[in-house]
């Protein structure tokens, strides 16, 4: 059964067994507890890369919806500019046709 399997796999220790032939781990011996701190503080490092990977994803993310802000800003911006200069002709010429300034 693959859930068995999963299982075992997950149980089983993540570090090697004890050269003395103790149970391993933390509290087994001054080689055991080395490496079994080595193994905890390169699980931390491994944890501290993918939240600061993460992150970076989540300002990648944010810096592209701001560039596309942007850009439509700047569509609008253009098409406010363009709609003013068209009122103000159309101001004009209404002033000349009517004999006004």
């Amino acid at each position: 059964d693959d859930f068995e399997t999963d299982q075992k796999e997950e149980d089983a220790p993540t570090y090697k067994a004890c050269p003395t032939g103790g149970p391993g781990g933390l509290i087994c011996c001054s080689y055991c507890s080395a490496s079994y701190s080595r193994l905890l503080s390169n699980t931390a490092k491994e944890m501290e890369a993918q939240s600061i990977a993460r992150k970076g994803q989540e300002v990648s993310e944010i810096l592209e919806l701001l560039a596309d802000a942007k850009q439509r800003l700047l569509v609008a911006t253009d098409l406010s500019r363009s709609n003013d200069e068209r009122r103000s002709l159309m101001k004009n010429n209404e002033g000349a046709f009517s004999g006004g300034p």
